[in-house]
């Protein structure tokens, strides 16, 4: 964009050194689209049409309408991750104000302490497809996950009266429960899933429940979510609004919160949420300036697309000012800005407002063809230790090998 191009994509061959699993492979393909003087709306628009023509070149009718919009927020409280599969319902919902006065301490607490909250689904119609059994397996499952606690309730009805079943149902008064029926629409036989705990990690963990629930209902032949071929298969979705940065470590439990919440604000260390270089909301500008508290309310305007739970791609409208640039490498993330001189002279020298996107083109495959890993769409595909199994590569070259190409060893000097 600072050499005066107005736009250009790419179909990029990318490495990524990360772990490897079933959805990440370390050498894969993306298109890549970058553009200036666009808003983050021009980007998705263009991201959707990107879509519409793939999977209809592949056969699919996708709606003609945008594709849904959701913050980050929304996405964490209501599904526990920010890749939410909106093929089926069970949403989280927040407990805390059915269980506040409740008898049990340890329900209080959670309720009312800032940094805990209570959360729960309702399996709704399928409550009566999953045995006790199963039910066991997922409480035991948002235990294992980061909770500090959880539970089940069952609500069944005879006439009038109505039976709770439960663990904590004789901590519950009828106002609690009353609430818990509005709070979560409960009908005669409804079983809900219960987490307590720290506020993130409860969300996290109750959102991986709420998956494992799906799957094992669709063991059980059940069609939770769309079957494929069937009209409404595909679920995309934007997020958007993440915060720009995001705490490098947890903060450290104190005798009293209002002592933790001050040590932790003078000792916490900023990350990126994203990358560095994703501009701030232009509302929230007024936080870079502020404390690290104020800098942890700054939305990025970096925008992910979801598709039936697995993150297609996503982009951002880029910082296209040396004084922001620097603010944020510097202030924010106390980091030595003199490693990015070469773009921040860049950026002094005139860069027009710009973003873009990347689609995961091995991703949209996997999709497409319904493969359960992306193993199964590209060409030469590395293993869980990063080999290469046909080639056996990465492998170390012989004295043979280096001799044909008349290549040599040198001592690394100074680490290079």
């Amino acid at each position: 964009m600072v050499g005066g191009f107005d736009r250009y994509f790419q179909f990029a061959r990318c490495f990524r050194d990360e772990d490897l699993r079933a959805d990440r492979q370390p050498e894969f393909t993306q298109i890549d689209v970058e553009m200036s003087f666009v808003t983050m709306q021009d980007v998705m628009d263009l991201g959707e049409r990107v879509c519409k023509n793939m999977w209809a070149a592949a056969g699919y009718e996708i709606p003609s309408q945008s594709f849904r919009h959701m913050t980050y927020t929304e996405a964490m409280t209501s599904y526990g991750c920010d890749k939410p599969d909106l093929r089926f319902d069970m949403r989280l919902t927040n407990l805390d104000a059915p269980f506040i006065n409740s008898s049990a301490d340890f329900l209080n607490i959670a309720a009312n302490e800032k940094s805990k909250s209570v959360v729960g689904f309702n399996l709704g119609k399928w409550s009566k497809s999953m045995s006790r059994k199963d039910v066991d397996a997922l409480v035991k499952q948002v235990r294992a996950s980061g909770c500090q606690t959880a539970t089940f309730i069952q609500v069944s009805a005879n006439d009038s009266e109505w039976t709770w079943k439960s663990s904590i149902a004789k901590f519950l008064t009828n106002d609690n429960k009353e609430q818990l029926k509005r709070t979560l629409s409960l009908q005669e036989g409804d079983m809900v899933i219960v987490g307590l705990g720290a506020t993130n990690k409860t969300l996290e963990a109750m959102g991986k429940v709420r998956l494992q629930c799906a799957t094992e209902l669709e063991r059980k032949g059940l069609p939770v979510r769309p079957l494929k071929g069937s009209a409404n298969e595909f679920e995309f979705l934007w997020v958007t609004d993440f915060p720009l940065f995001t705490p490098e470590e947890e903060p450290e439990q104190s005798s009293t919160p209002s002592e933790s919440d001050s040590n932790h604000s003078a000792t916490m260390r900023l990350g990126t949420t994203h990358h560095p270089f994703t501009a701030p909301h232009a509302d929230d500008m007024k936080y870079l300036n502020g404390t690290v508290e104020g800098m942890m309310k700054i939305r990025g305007q970096h925008f992910d697309l979801v598709v039936n739970g697995v993150e297609l791609g996503g982009g951002s409208i880029r910082i296209h000012s040396s004084d922001v640039q620097r603010k944020v490498l510097q202030d924010c993330l106390k980091v030595d800005a003199e490693n990015f001189e070469h773009l921040l002279t860049a950026l002094e020298s005139g860069c027009p407002p710009h973003g873009g996107f990347a689609l995961g083109f091995d991703r949209a495959m996997a999709l497409l063809t319904h493969a359960e890993s992306l193993r199964d769409v590209i060409a030469f595909p590395k293993s869980f230790s990063g080999k290469e199994p046909m080639t056996s590569s990465p492998a170390p070259l012989s004295q043979e090998d280096l001799d044909v190409y008349n290549l040599q060893f040198r001592p690394a000097v100074n680490g290079v």
